[in-house]
């Protein structure tokens, strides 16, 4: 029980930390670049989407090891 709620919190945390930084790279380019916000935001997703995707790709390789 408690290697899963430190394995769930660990992965809770990255996940609120790529979203916290989402909201920040796209404020940024908002109030840095408002002409162009919507390339921002769009950006901004593939940005996210990409760490997401290493993250996972990081978390399956352990637990192939495993």
């Amino acid at each position: 029980m408690k290697s899963f709620l430190q394995r769930f919190l660990k992965d809770t945390v990255s996940y609120l930390s790529i979203t916290a930084i989402v909201v920040l790279l796209f404020l940024f380019y908002y109030f840095v670049i408002p002409d162009y916000w919507f390339l921002c935001s769009v950006l901004t997703i593939i940005i996210a989407a990409a760490v997401e995707i290493y993250l996972y790709c990081q978390k399956k390789s352990k637990r192939r090891g495993e």
